[in-house]
């Protein structure tokens, strides 16, 4: 008996030792699960209809074309019998079979046949463009230090932005070159106008003239190419997404006691900011009353600067608060500012706490 107890205990013990690598992946299914007995047989071909949700549990929206490449590159290459313990970003159907993408290693699982794709460079560059795009605008500003940039990427808001850009059709004019000299951000002499914005996605370069008068697609970021047909609505999308996205932005004046706020880009925000006061009777030593509402649990942090231009700046504040979501805090932050309270001043106030921006003039 006390053999038999033996050999039993090993046999358990090697189960769990040879199941402990697909733990990540199982450990989240129900137990009645059919994706915890692996079956047999040679799989068959992924077949339509393919659907997708994001990290964020959202459905991810595929047109017919980025499903047929989905699925032409799920139907090619070898499958591995094995499943990695990697955290998924993405899961899919496709036909009624379940997988699991992994963006930064570019892997595939095949839950339903307990394997592993991983893919070619090329091919991971091709699904995280229609699961995961991302966009990198660089525009040459007009304070004389050369090229500002902004990275967004992932969610239903950039990919979009990205099927609004690849659906734009030639207007049948031909967008000029601007220079032969290589492109270099770090250069404060462009030969591009001031202005010039150029957005950079799947291997496409965007060229838009200062202003946004028109969109061209180019070879290069100097180079020539097409001028694109220009929808006025997404010129405003471009405009939110160069200036605001992903965060929740406010502007506003403060002026005789009363703050003149306006909402000018809702998204999705982890703090809610209440502006109650903004004390400058003992200038240049202030205060702003803020209440703070938490939109999740966890830790809050809480910004301020103050400043009258990129180049003079006043002294700031920083707060973090321990909060539940939908608890409401009363903050006080301090900054000095820039005359003392019988001169007339103009200076801006920026609060930021995770993505909520408040930019405030105050006039005083």
């Amino acid at each position: 008996m006390k053999r038999f107890l033996v050999c039993f205990l090993c046999l358990v013990l090697c189960f769990l030792a040879g199941c402990g690598r697909h733990e990540v992946i199982i450990d989240t299914l129900p137990s009645d699960s059919p994706l915890l007995t692996k079956p047999t047989g040679e799989p068959k071909p992924f077949a339509p209809p393919l659907t997708c949700t994001g990290p964020d549990h959202q459905a991810v929206e595929l047109t017919e074309a980025q499903q047929e490449t989905l699925l032409a590159i799920l139907n090619r290459g070898i499958w591995h019998d094995d499943l990695p313990e990697s955290c998924a970003n993405f899961t899919l159907n496709a036909g009624g079979r379940t997988l699991q993408y992994v963006t930064h290693s570019g892997i595939f699982m095949d839950l339903s046949h307990w394997r592993t794709r991983y893919l070619s460079d090329e091919d991971k560059q091709t699904v995280n463009h229609i699961l995961f795009p991302e966009i990198t605008f660089r525009q040459y500003d007009w304070s004389g230090r050369g090229f500002s940039s902004k990275v967004i990427q992932g969610d239903s808001f950039v990919r979009s932005l990205v099927r609004d850009l690849e659906a734009l059709t030639p207007s049948g004019e031909a967008a000029p070159k601007l220079s032969d000299a290589a492109f270099d951000e770090t250069d404060a002499d462009s030969p591009a106008p001031k202005g010039t914005l150029w957005i950079e996605t799947g291997g496409c370069i965007y060229r838009l003239e200062p202003g946004f008068a028109t969109i061209s697609r180019v070879e290069s970021h100097y180079g020539g190419g097409e001028v694109l047909t220009f929808p006025e609505g997404l010129r405003e999308t471009i405009r939110d997404a160069r200036q605001y996205h992903p965060n929740d932005c406010y502007t506003g004046t403060w002026q005789n006691g009363k703050l003149d706020l306006h909402h000018v880009y809702k998204a999705k925000a982890y703090a809610a900011i209440r502006v109650v006061d903004i004390d400058t009777s003992q200038a240049p030593n202030n205060h702003i009353t803020l209440e703070v509402t938490a939109g999740r649990t966890g830790n809050i942090r809480l910004w301020l600067e103050s400043y009258r231009s990129e180049d003079d700046l006043g002294s700031g504040d920083f707060r973090e608060l321990s909060m539940t979501e939908g608890e409401t805090q009363t903050v006080e932050l301090y900054y000095v500012s820039f005359a003392y309270p019988d001169t007339p001043e103009t200076y801006w106030l920026s609060i930021t706490s995770e993505n909520t921006r408040l930019e405030i003039k105050v006039v005083r």
